[in-house]
C-alpha cells in the first residue's frame, strides 16, 4: 500500500485494496484442506520435538567437551546412555530424562506418520524415491499441497527454499543463498529420524 499512495490511513488501503481486486489484480491465498492442515500441523510439531532433541544432545556434547571427555563410543546408543549416566554429572544427569520423554513422544508420532504415509497414495509415491522416508514423503505432501496451483517447477522450488536469491542491477549479478521467504521443506526436513526409525 505504500507505493500506492504517499499518505497511508486505513482508509486509502481499503479503496485500494478495493481496486485492486474489482481488476481481479488480488491473489487469492493457498489454504489447504482441513485434513492436509491437521497433517501438517502434526508433522510440524514432530519436527519441533526432533529439534528441542538435538538441542539437548549439543547441550550434553558441550558439557562432555567443557571437561574434555572423550566417550570413545556413540553416545545415544544404550551402552553410551549409560556411560553418560555413569559420569555423575549434574548437567547431564538432567537433561537425561527430557531427553527420554521426547525420545517416547517421537516413536509414538513416527509409527502414527508410518502409518499415514501407508494410507496415502502420494507419500507412498515419494517414499520410492532412494532416500526418501515416510517423514519426507509426508512432509512433502503437506506443504506443497495442490501441485496444480504452481504453474512450473522453478515456482515450486522457490515456494520450498530452495531457489537461492538474486541480486541484479545493470551488469552486476549476485547470487545469495536460499530464499527465506520460501516455507523451507528443506530445512524442516534435515531430520536423520525421517529415513528411519528414532533410536528409543
Amino acid at each position: 500500500m505504500k507505493a500506492l499512495a504517499k499518505n497511508k490511513t486505513d482508509k486509502i488501503d481499503s479503496e485500494a485494496l478495493a481496486h485492486l481486486l474489482r481488476a481481479d489484480l488480488l491473489p487469492e491465498s493457498y489454504v489447504p484442506p482441513r485434513d492436509t492442515r491437521i497433517l501438517r500441523d502434526f508433522v510440524r510439531r514432530r519436527a519441533f520435538l526432533v529439534g528441542m532433541r538435538t538441542k539437548l544432545k549439543n547441550r550434553i556434547r558441550a558439557e562432555l567437551a567443557k571437561r574434555a571427555i572423550r566417550p570413545g563410543r556413540p553416545l545415544w546408543s544404550r551402552e553410551g546412555r549409560e556411560l553418560l549416566r555413569g559420569l555423575g554429572l549434574e548437567a547431564v544427569d538432567q537433561v537425561m530424562p527430557v531427553m527420554a520423554t521426547l525420545d517416547r513422544q517421537i516413536a509414538h508420532m513416527s509409527l502414527d506418520l508410518r502409518r499415514m504415509c501407508g494410507e496415502d497414495p502420494r507419500a507412498r509415491l515419494l517414499t520410492t524415491i532412494p532416500g526418501v522416508g515416510y517423514y519426507i514423503a509426508l512432509l512433502l505432501v503437506v506443504e506443497i499441497g495442490d501441485m496444480n496451483r504452481f504453474p512450473d517447477s522453478e515456482s515450486l522450488c522457490s515456494y520450498g527454499g530452495l531457489v537461492p536469491t538474486v541480486w541484479q542491477s545493470g551488469d552486476s549479478t549476485h547470487h545469495g543463498g536460499h530464499n527465506p521467504r520460501g516455507v523451507g521443506v528443506a530445512q524442516v526436513g534435515a531430520d536423520p529420524g525421517g529415513a528411519q526409525p528414532p533410536a528409543a
